[in-house]
């Protein structure tokens, strides 16, 4: 039988933000694929009221998306070759 201390060596804790990102759907794929899909499906239905500045989260989703989206463009167009 494992001690506690032993069972929680191999566990990752999370920053708040993957989690929020998560539940937006916002989180790149990258991050996304080495995150186990108990832990992603978990986030998306958990309830984040509690936790302090949500509502800023909240209030500026569209803000948040777009700046997300800009970044996902940056990367992109570093990959275009040059003329």
């Amino acid at each position: 039988m494992l001690s506690p201390i032993t069972s929680y060596k191999n566990r990752r804790s999370y920053h708040t933000n993957i989690k929020i990102l998560a539940q937006l759907n916002l989180l790149p794929l990258e991050i996304k694929k080495n995150i186990p899909r108990s832990n992603l499906s978990k986030w998306k239905n958990i309830n984040l009221s509690h936790i302090v500045g949500i509502d800023f989260y909240q209030e500026h989703i569209d803000t948040v998306k777009e700046l997300m989206r800009y970044k996902h463009f940056l990367k992109l167009c570093k990959k275009v070759p040059g003329p």
